[in-house]
């Protein structure tokens, strides 16, 4: 496929952070390179000419909310698939296939060119799977799919949880309990599995957990996938500024910093236990004047924090990718603590900037072909907090000029895997192919 082609990205928004944020720069760095790039949003947030929020009717939204009312009032309100869900999966099943929002109908009238590739990414109550077919029965355009979560790949999850009912069609789905419930999961099932053998997509993975599942799942057979990385603007996430950045948080000089940054340290997926857990057992080898910790997200919790043996600092949750970019900097060393995870994109920002990384063995770290043990960063089973405890404490009490070896290497991971410039190279790679 030529590089003139017309490129369509989709997500419900354009917001900073997480999943949304990995999309958002996805289709900048897409337009950077060759500037026939849309994407598409129910919510727009950013002042970028490439994106486009689409306006579609709310009025069959409306029409439940009030039938909603009704039922509730006579008391029979309904219950959406969420609730039935256990506290397990808190994080699932909060779509319902059969249910439209906008139309692809809609969607084309409103962007400026007929796509020849369409990118997915999380479309929840924006785009279904069905409306993603009738773009493909109106432009015949390749659909690739990103990795974001497990949702592309299971009748409704973003987590597994350890679950692998995936791999046979999510029959006998362990996350709901009413019949009514269980046939909408087979329902998302079924039109996924439908709506991929029309449209023959690919799915964006990188090396890890996230190719592992993908081969793993019942929809391999109609689908392709390949690999490429959350990445980070190399022209922000870099090590310019490493001898200022500690300044810039008022953060101690004489100590080594660990950046913790878990949002919330009661989050059992995020792993927060374990970090207090390996902290605990660190104090044993590292002096308390020597270390702080480095916390950064919206849900601070004292009771957990003042558990810690160390110093801690808490920053909220950072917008500016500048000053994200020098609390890496300002860094020794990442933890990431995540018990399941696709990436995370905080590892491609923590190795461009040159800060090595330490955490379980999910999400990009699950497999030796990128990630080396010991190259840029060390990797423990997951949930092993001891393992954890003695990795951080190789990293901390290395020599300075192996220290700093590992972050040279670590910035230079960074940017041959998980940098824009990295992104756009492999993609551009793909469709030259197709």
């Amino acid at each position: 496929m030529k590089k003139e082609s017309n490129i369509l990205v989709l997500s419900s928004e354009d917001a900073v952070g997480g999943a949304y944020e990995l999309m958002y720069r996805i289709a900048s760095a897409l337009n950077a390179d060759r500037k026939n790039v849309c994407l598409a949003v129910r919510k727009k947030h950013r002042t970028d000419s490439f994106i486009k929020a689409i306006t579609f009717s709310s009025k069959k939204r409306l029409f439940r909310r009030i039938i909603n009312r009704i039922e509730s009032m006579f008391g029979l309100q309904h219950r959406d698939i969420a609730s039935d869900a256990s506290s397990r999966y808190v994080f699932c099943y909060d779509e319902d296939e059969r249910v439209t929002y906008a139309t692809a109908e809609v969607l084309l009238k409103q962007i400026s060119f007929v796509p020849d590739v369409i990118i997915v990414g999380l479309t929840r109550a924006f785009l279904t799977t069905k409306e993603i077919g009738k773009l493909y029965d109106a432009t015949e355009a390749k659909i690739i799919y990103v990795m974001l979560d497990v949702f592309c790949f299971t009748a409704g999850c973003h987590v597994l949880n350890n679950c692998t009912r995936y791999v046979d069609g999510c029959i006998e789905c362990p996350a709901v309990h009413t019949l009514k419930a269980k046939k909408i999961v087979q329902g998302n099932f079924q039109i996924k599995q439908a709506i991929y053998k029309q449209i023959k997509p690919s799915f964006l993975v990188g090396e890890g957990l996230t190719k592992y599942i993908a081969e793993k799942s019942s929809f391999f057979g109609v689908a392709t996938h390949f690999c490429a990385y959350s990445f980070a603007p190399i022209k922000i996430f870099n090590t310019d500024n490493r001898n200022i950045a500690r300044q810039v948080f008022n953060l101690p000089i004489n100590k080594k910093i660990i950046l913790a940054a878990c949002d919330n340290l009661r989050d059992e997926r995020k792993g927060g236990k374990y970090i207090v857990e390996a902290l605990k057992l660190l104090k044993d080898k590292v002096s308390v004047d020597e270390l702080a910790i480095l916390f950064v997200g919206n849900n601070p919790d004292a009771n957990i924090i003042n558990d810690i043996p160390y110093e801690s600092i808490y920053i909220k949750y950072i917008r500016d990718e500048r000053l994200l970019s020098l609390m890496y900097q300002a860094s020794t060393l990442y933890l990431m603590s995540s018990i399941e995870d696709m990436g995370p994109m905080m590892l491609a920002e923590s190795l461009c900037c040159g800060t090595p990384v330490v955490g379980f063995k999910t999400g990009y770290l699950f497999s030796e072909q990128v990630f080396k043990d010991g190259f840029a960063g060390y990797k423990v089973d997951v949930a092993d907090a001891e393992g954890l405890a003695n990795k951080i404490y190789d990293v901390l009490s290395m020599p300075e000029i192996e220290y700093a070896h590992m972050s040279d290497c670590a910035a230079s991971l960074g940017r041959e895997c998980f940098s824009d410039v990295a992104f756009v190279r492999d993609f551009n790679k793909y469709l030259s192919r197709i």
